[in-house]
């Protein structure tokens, strides 16, 4: 009788292994989902002599993590002879910038930028400064971690549940 109880303690811890795994996962969704406010400096040169067409995160280097969140007002300056035109894309509108040659611009930086296109020109770079306010998920990863812990812990609380009835039926 002893025996037989012995397995069914093994069978109860692995379903406590479970429970204890599946709440670890819960905390890790918390966790994933959190995020904080960062104040993070631009400081870029592009090459424009290629066609570029980025998203405002992938144009500032932010990270695709990060959603700014405060309205920021960017330096952008031309660093050749001639005009740069930008076209930003802010929800459903439109937006083209004339950048005059080696004369610094203000540009609106906030939420609803999405999307940056700027055509090729030859021997001509574009240069960003400023500061944006941003909203980062720096913990993203942990949300894979955490999915594959709750199967895991759903997994083994199954199973010793399972484990358990079947021992106990086979007692009788």
């Amino acid at each position: 009788m002893v025996l037989k109880n012995r397995f069914i303690v093994k069978y109860v811890a692995i379903s406590l292994t479970g429970l204890a795994l599946s709440i670890l996962s819960f905390y890790f969704f918390i966790v994933a989902g959190s995020t904080t406010i960062k104040s993070i400096d631009i400081d870029i040169t592009y090459d424009l002599s290629i066609r570029i067409a980025k998203t405002i995160q992938e144009f500032l280097r932010i990270g695709r993590n990060a959603e700014i969140v405060n309205v920021s007002i960017l330096t952008m300056k031309a660093l050749c002879d001639r005009e740069v035109e930008i076209l930003f894309l802010y929800g459903y509108k439109n937006v083209t910038i004339v950048l005059p040659p080696e004369n610094p611009v203000g540009i609106e930086v906030n939420k609803s930028l999405s999307i940056v296109y700027i055509k090729p020109y030859p021997k001509c770079s574009l240069r960003i400064e400023g500061e944006v306010i941003a909203m980062v998920s720096e913990y993203k990863w942990l949300s894979f971690v955490a999915f594959i812990t709750s199967f895991s812990g759903i997994g083994l609380m199954i199973s010793g549940v399972v484990l358990t009835v079947l021992r106990i039926l086979m007692k009788k």
